[in-house]
């Protein structure tokens, strides 16, 4: 089938986001049939997270599995020294989209995996992203998902994600929302949590008028005062090795 006969064939795109936890390094088995189960389903594009040795041996285990899926082109931002070894990728149907441009996005734990695509025919461009918002940080998580907005200042976004959040929509929900106050793993509690008048809260949750501090000196909570010099986020630079 030739490429302009897929898209003519497609009425509707199939997206599905993804983690994968270590790349299924402990569960081979079940993530082929995960991998045959996408396939099943004729997704178009795949946002994947945990990517992790993907890139070993040429990217093997990259194409391999975007192979299965069908036939995808396969891309994954790169792990840096010293920080998260599980980087998020992309995958696309060729037959669908045109590869335009990498737009990968360097950040404090992962990195943002970007690509520009066209769908063919169409002379508008589409960024596509997939993340994986740090799981230790309120603060840098509002700032990671404040800069996965850079991608639609001049271009439509589709984006999947793993936001390593509780739901913020709790009434979409179908189970309670978790009370605090009984959770005994207190690392958990810091890491997806921040007190809002003396009690711990998902840190989806804000009070009326308040903004977010996202890194720096800032507090790493939702506040209706600002500390002094906190008015804009602090610039970031990457750890050094």
């Amino acid at each position: 089938m030739s490429s302009t006969d897929v898209r003519e064939s497609v009425d509707e795109l199939v997206v599905a986001s993804w983690n994968v936890q270590d790349n299924g390094r402990d569960a081979a088995p079940g993530i082929r049939k995960a991998s045959q189960v996408l396939a099943g389903l004729g997704v178009h594009v795949v946002f994947r997270q945990e990517l992790t040795d993907a890139a070993r041996n040429g990217g093997r285990a990259l194409y391999a599995e975007a192979e299965e899926i069908g036939g995808l082109s396969a891309f994954m931002a790169e792990a840096k020294k010293d920080r998260s070894s599980h980087p998020p990728g992309i995958m696309f149907h060729p037959g669908l989209f045109t590869m335009v441009a990498r737009t990968d996005q360097d950040m404090p734990w992962k990195p943002i995996c970007g690509v520009q695509v066209r769908l063919r025919g169409c002379p508008k461009p589409l960024t596509l992203a997939s993340a994986h918002l740090t799981h230790y940080s309120p603060a840098l998580r509002e700032m990671e998902a404040a800069r996965l907005t850079v991608f639609a200042e001049r271009n439509s976004v589709l984006m999947g994600l793993d936001a390593n959040s509780y739901p913020h929509r709790v009434q979409d929900e179908t189970t309670a929302s978790i009370d605090w106050d009984t959770v005994e793993d207190a690392t958990h509690i810091q890491h997806r949590t921040v007190e809002i008048d003396g009690r711990r809260v998902p840190h989806t949750q804000r009070p009326a008028g308040s903004s977010p501090a996202v890194s720096g000196p800032c507090s790493p909570t939702w506040a209706t005062t600002r500390e002094p010099g906190c008015d804009s986020p602090a610039p970031w630079s990457p750890p050094r090795a």
